[in-house]
């Protein structure tokens, strides 16, 4: 897909340095998955840190 947009130059190339990209879209598009990836990584931290572990912590062989 193409789409035109502005872009701050002094971001685009600190998101390039720290990315290790080139080109701009290579840039935008690591970007991109970067945030999409952070996301669902959050969402399985949530959903893990919700649960209940308190099985995990009882003696083996013990059901209480």
């Amino acid at each position: 897909m193409r789409i035109v947009i502005d872009v701050e130059r002094e971001l685009l190339e600190k998101a390039r340095r720290t990315l290790g990209t080139s080109a701009v879209k290579e840039t935008v598009n690591a970007a991109l998955r970067m945030v999409v990836e952070r996301e669902t990584t959050r969402d399985a931290f949530e959903s893990l840190r919700s649960r209940d572990w308190s099985a995990l912590l009882r003696p083996a062989g013990r059901n209480m």
